[in-house]
């Protein structure tokens, strides 16, 4: 849950301060819509924190005393799932919010 409450926390100050230098593979040289793409990635830090919050407090409250190991690594399948389908998401999104040539001249 420590690690949904700092990327819930990431996600707020990249999306309020708007510094999108702190996303991983952006290419500096490139220009980007620096409010577009601070909203969707600080947006998406902050979904990927809130569920692995909702996941910790459901394996506390549900399988805190269970001695099944299946459970344990299903959960710990779900909480990587997680960070890797978000953190693509992010990754692959950058060239939307890329700005053309063309689009500085206009």
């Amino acid at each position: 849950m420590l690690v949904g409450c700092f990327l819930v926390f990431i996600g707020l100050f990249i999306k309020i301060t708007k510094k999108i230098e702190l996303i991983n593979r952006l290419d500096e040289r490139k220009k980007y819509n620096r409010d577009m793409l601070s909203a969707f990635a600080g947006n998406n830090l902050v979904y990927m924190g809130l569920l692995e919050i909702l996941l910790g407090i459901i394996t506390l409250i549900c399988f805190s005393q269970t001695k099944n190991n299946a459970i344990k690594i299903g959960i710990f399948i779900a909480n990587i799932v997680i960070l890797v389908f978000f953190s693509f998401k992010v990754t692959l999104s950058l060239k939307k919010y890329e700005i053309s040539k063309e689009d500085e001249i206009n």
